[in-house]
């Protein structure tokens, strides 16, 4: 799994610390803005997700129908037909 962007709804001062001037639209708004938003640096390199450091949380929040489109992906015209496959999931809310 590859998480490139995420929304900060908790601990938005620490983030706001890590990013200073920078936009809060653009916070965690790719790879590596993600990791440091969230403070994860290299020597996190290769932690269990599932651990006591780092991990991804279910807390059973469900899109409603309708707000998460499909988009071709950016950036990556490299990929010929394959960079024009809607493997990009945004939520539009």
């Amino acid at each position: 799994m590859l998480i490139r962007a995420v929304r900060i709804v908790e601990g938005r001062e620490i983030v706001r610390r890590r990013r200073p001037g920078v936009a809060e639209k653009d916070w965690a708004s790719g790879p590596g803005r993600v990791c440091a938003a969230l403070g994860i640096e290299m020597h996190h390199n290769r932690h269990d997700l599932l651990g006591d450091t780092i991990w991804i949380e279910d807390r059973g929040i469900v899109p409603p129908p309708g707000e998460v489109r499909r988009t071709p992906r950016i950036g990556v015209n490299y990929a010929g037909a394959w960079a024009l496959k809607p493997w990009r999931f945004v939520w539009e809310k």
